[in-house]
């Protein structure tokens, strides 16, 4: 439910970066023009099954940085291979607390909650597609498990 409340709500938030929490977007509500109501979105998150920590990107990079970046955080169960989980946020909110679970799962047939580890990917977009582009600043973390607070990833590449 706090994914329909305002920014200004008084009612309290799970990772909320600056107030505001990123868009949770993933392909099966793609085309929607608001996010499906809070009850589909979180009946059936495992227990346990959540990765929590903060994205930022390296002081080197921070020049390469432009405001209409988008930023997409997801999570694979190997090195390649369609996500598990997504969230997409704006440049802006750098640095990002996030939160993936099963409400972001891309499929929900292959959810983060079936998977004991994951690659975490942070990329930043130039062109505002997901996919890699020559020119995007990316960040990974292999070997994450579910269930890991405090995970720390920072986008210190240049892709070429």
């Amino acid at each position: 439910m706090h994914s329909l409340l305002a920014p200004e709500s008084p009612m309290p938030r799970k990772s909320w970066p600056r107030n505001r929490k990123p868009n949770v977007w993933p392909r099966r509500w793609a085309g929607l023009a608001s996010p499906p109501p809070a009850d589909d979105r979180t009946a059936s998150i495992a227990p346990g099954a959540t990765i929590r920590g903060s994205v930022d990107i390296a002081p080197a990079l921070k020049s390469r940085l432009a405001k209409t970046d988008v930023l997409f955080l997801f999570a694979r169960p190997g090195q390649s291979g369609p996500p598990v989980a997504a969230i997409r946020a704006s440049a802006g909110q750098l640095p990002l607390e996030f939160e993936l679970d099963d409400s972001t799962a891309m499929n929900p047939g292959n959810a983060l909650s079936q998977h004991k580890q994951v690659m975490l990917v942070a990329r930043l977009s130039k062109s505002g597609n997901p996919m890699a582009q020559p020119g995007d600043l990316e960040g990974r973390a292999l070997g994450v498990k579910v269930g890991a607070n405090g995970v720390k990833l920072v986008i210190d590449q240049v892709l070429p």
